[in-house]
């Protein structure tokens, strides 16, 4: 991001020296965390005060903005890390939007000291968009509700505090809190092609709480999400960039170093303008959606950002492996795994295609109208 603030800059390099200290072969390489993410990393990200960005000051929260967690995101998006940042924020905007006092009071200070680990399960398909209905249903009882259906993508994969379920009662649509130790929940793991974690949740008259939130306030969490997804995968684009032009200046043939040949500089700087556009379509975005007033302006202005982040992150790991030749189609080398991160992230929450319908449907018709 371009002329960051002092303070922002902070952020930003905090969460660089943390990347760094914390990269290593083997961990960008882990396989199949038993959560889906490393609790150890996620304890040290709280230290860091990364799950209290989004929470109120009141709260026990930083109270910061999106940008600023994007900003931070791109960091530690770069080294690939095994961590849930997207998923908690999720979580955390529909409870600072929709949740009731009680529930804010008992669960937003937790969430700010990396104590309580939420998670939104809102995916009926192991793709796409959110539909205009939802097949997972609500039914009253007394004070309480009780939700029945299946739920995929649900992310982290595992110890949760509870669930945020999207769900319709028959009429509407809207937001139910389920503990994480309640009856009625099972859950099964489903591996991806980077080998993170994600669960299929099914629920059988799961006792839940109904929050005062409904699909507004999901849509308005969905869309911060969504912005902060599209910033990892720029985390993810510059991470794979920095491999790529590091090998093109160390790998030699015929005694000169590959960087140097024409070919490979003019694939390099399609790759960095897809860097760079992919950034300052972010940076926009996040100015949109952030001065926004309607869910559907901030939803319209994160499905620009994702739309060009997928892409692009697709783009440059698919680059990135034919630029390293034979070594990059080999698990022995991680810049295999950022084209298989990319894969799971740019279609989680949406890909570009879908992203860019929606941005179509979403976009004010122009005016037809001239005048003198």
């Amino acid at each position: 991001m371009t002329n960051l603030s002092e303070d922002r800059r902070m952020l930003v390099d905090s969460a660089r020296a943390f990347a760094e200290r914390h990269l290593s072969p083997d961990l960008t390489r882990k396989q199949q965390l038993p959560a889906g993410y490393d609790p150890t990393l996620w304890s040290g990200l709280a230290e860091l005060g990364v799950p209290a960005m989004l929470v109120p000051e009141d709260m026990g929260g930083l109270g910061l903005t999106l940008s600023d967690l994007a900003a931070m995101l791109t960091e530690l998006g770069k080294p690939l890390l095994p961590l849930p940042v997207v998923p908690v924020a999720f979580a955390t905007l529909a409870l600072v939007h929709g949740a009731d006092k009680d529930l804010r009071e008992r669960l937003l200070p937790a969430i700010a000291a990396g104590e309580a680990l939420p998670a939104v399960a809102w995916q009926e398909q192991l793709a796409g968009l959110p539909g205009t209905t939802v097949a997972t249903t609500a039914q009253e009882n007394g004070d309480r509700w009780q939700l029945t259906g299946t739920k995929s993508m649900v992310l982290p994969a595992a110890d949760w505090t509870g669930l945020i379920v999207l769900a319709s009662d028959g009429g509407e649509q809207g937001l139910f809190w389920v503990e994480g130790d309640a009856a009625g929940i099972a859950t099964e793991p489903l591996a991806g092609p980077d080998d993170s974690l994600s669960a299929t949740v099914t629920f059988e008259m799961a006792e839940a709480i109904r929050l005062p939130g409904g699909r507004d306030v999901f849509d308005t969490a969905l869309a911060g999400a969504t912005l902060l997804a599209s910033a990892e995968l720029l985390g993810l684009i510059h991470g794979a960039m920095d491999l790529t032009l590091d090998y093109l200046g160390t790998r030699k043939q015929f005694g000169t170093a590959i960087g140097a040949f024409q070919a490979l500089q003019h694939r390099a700087v399609d790759m960095h303008l897809a860097r760079v556009l992919t950034g300052c379509s972010l940076e926009t975005a996040l100015e949109e959606a952030e001065c926004a007033t309607t869910s559907a302006d901030r939803l319209r202005a994160a499905s620009r950002a994702k739309a060009r982040a997928s892409a692009s992150a697709l783009q440059v790991t698919k680059e990135a492996i034919q630029m390293h030749g034979g070594i990059g189609f080999t698990d022995e080398h991680v810049i295999g795994r950022y084209l298989k991160r990319a894969l799971v992230l740019q279609a989680w929450l949406g890909n570009a295609a879908e992203q860019r319908r929606r941005y179509a449907a979403m976009s004010r018709p122009r005016s037809t109208e001239t005048t003198a």
